[in-house]
């Protein structure tokens, strides 16, 4: 995790650990705009924000589990 002007940004490997999915997976939802990130070099990051929205959206869906 790094913080840039107050917001915390997450790499794709601690989202993957956070939702309990694959680095894949993850890389699948970026790409499909289900999970929102802001891409830095050559890395994509993922705003605290924007998981915690995903996970708004995907409560009632059974692959994911809070």
């Amino acid at each position: 995790m790094k913080t840039i002007m107050g917001i915390r940004l997450y790499s794709i490997d601690e989202v993957a650990r956070i939702l309990g999915k694959s680095v894949y997976t993850i890389r699948q939802y970026i790409y499909t705009q289900k999970l929102g990130a802001v891409q830095i070099g050559r890395e994509y990051w993922i705003p605290e924000k924007e998981i915690l929205l995903f996970l708004k959206k995907n409560a009632n869906k059974r692959d994911i589990q809070l």
